[in-house]
């Protein structure tokens, strides 16, 4: 398991946990953010995520900012 503080500036603003699981897999066990971050959280994410996980953070409350058309071959 590992824990990171996140934070803005010097400002200790949220929590996240993550915990190794059997067959490679990551599961976010904790997130938390002080009230006043809470709902400016964004999500960056692209075609090479899992072909559930837009549904996913949509289900959760993200809503879609922009959608930025790349070549495969570009990083990033």
């Amino acid at each position: 398991m590992r824990s990171w503080i996140a934070r803005a500036g010097v400002d200790a603003i949220g929590l996240v946990q993550l915990e190794i699981r059997p067959g490679n897999e990551v599961e976010i066990t904790k997130f938390g953010l002080v009230p006043e971050f809470v709902g400016r959280v964004w999500l960056h994410t692209s075609s090479f995520d899992h072909p559930h996980a837009l549904r996913n953070y949509f289900s959760r409350g993200f809503h879609q900012f922009k959608i930025v058309h790349r070549p495969r071959d570009m990083p990033g």
